[in-house]
Formats: C-alpha cells, structure tokens, sequence
C-alpha cells in the first residue's frame, strides 16, 4: 500500500471529496424539484457530466493512476461508502470497468472491517460482486476473441507473405533463364 501523502494524492482525494458533496446537494435539488428539469451545477456542467455517478467517474478518471490509491486511503470512511453505494450504477454501464474495480477492490482493502460490518452497505458490496464478475467476464472474453482474430491475421499474413516470396523467386528463376543464353550442346564431327 502507498505509504507517502503526496500533494497530488491530497488533491485527488479534495476532488473525490467535493464531486460526492457536489452530487449529493444535486440529488437534494432534484428531489425538491419532484419532476421539473434542474440544471446540473456548474462544476459538473464543466466536466460534462449529467449525474452524480457521471461526475464521480469523470473525476476519478482525471486523477493520475499514482495518486488514486493514496487519495482513497486519504478518504473518510463516510466517503467510501458513498462511493460504493455509486459504484453498481457505474458497472451497468460497462465503461471503464478495470478502473471501477480497481477502485472497488481497493476500498474493500482500506475499509474492510468498517464495510463488512455495514448492514446497509452489504446489499451494494453484493451487487459490486456480481457485476463487477459479468464485467470482467465480458471483457476477457473480448481479449480472448481478439487475440484468436490477431493470430488468425498473423497466419494469414505468414502465408500471403510466403506466398509472396515463393512468386518472386519464380519470376527471379525465369528472368535469369532469359539472361542466360541458351546452352547448347557443342556438337563435334569428326
């Protein structure tokens, strides 16, 4: 685990801190709004973000991959808990899912004992478990299809290429043949 408090580190957890803050007074205003349309707030309207959950992916994808351990380490407890309560509706959208569960796994390590012992957050950690695991599957079996197309690619070139050769060694035999006069046997009479 990262062990230094970096001032990046501080910055990405203010910035992890502020979006949730952000996206919970969003949630009041939408609430309080029973149905009418209500403008996004300008900080997220800035990361071109239509939701809260929009807005935590936004900044945690913003945040160098050095710092984001530490700045969840840096994170209050009641933060990471609402980063795991938003962390389900992130995975159904199936962007960005290694850094989701990296994300995820992560927070599991920090606050383990605090979120296991969470009735309330168990309902979530389930729903991680579950899409997190489809995710994951989708994705290894697209890497497996692409590596089986890149092998069947690399083939097919090795062949054309060979093809290739064997051609131009071909046209190679025939324009020597050419250059060479025609060898006659020489023909004595006695």
């Amino acid at each position: 685990m990262p062990s230094k408090k970096t001032v990046g580190a501080e910055k990405a957890a203010d910035s992890i801190m502020e979006c949730l803050e952000v996206g919970a007074e969003y949630r009041k205003e939408l609430a309080e709004a029973r149905g009418q349309t209500v403008a996004p707030p300008l900080l997220m309207a800035a990361f071109g973000a239509a939701s809260p959950e929009d807005f935590l992916m936004e900044t945690v994808k913003r945040i160098r991959s050095s710092d984001l351990e530490e700045a969840l380490i840096l994170l209050p407890f009641k933060s990471a808990c609402d980063v795991v309560k938003m962390l389900p509706s992130l995975l159904d959208r199936g962007d960005n899912t290694e850094l989701l569960c990296r994300l995820a796994i992560f927070l599991l390590k920090v606050h383990h004992a605090s979120l296991v012992a969470n009735d309330g957050l168990l309902k979530y950690m389930i729903q991680i478990q579950a899409k997190a695991s489809m995710r994951l599957n989708e994705l290894r079996d697209t890497v497996g299809d692409n590596m089986a197309a890149l092998g069947w690619l690399g083939r097919a070139a090795e062949a054309a290429e060979r093809e290739q050769l064997f051609a131009e060694a071909g046209v190679r035999h025939k324009q020597r043949r050419r250059r060479q006069p025609a060898k006659r046997p020489i023909v004595t009479v006695t």
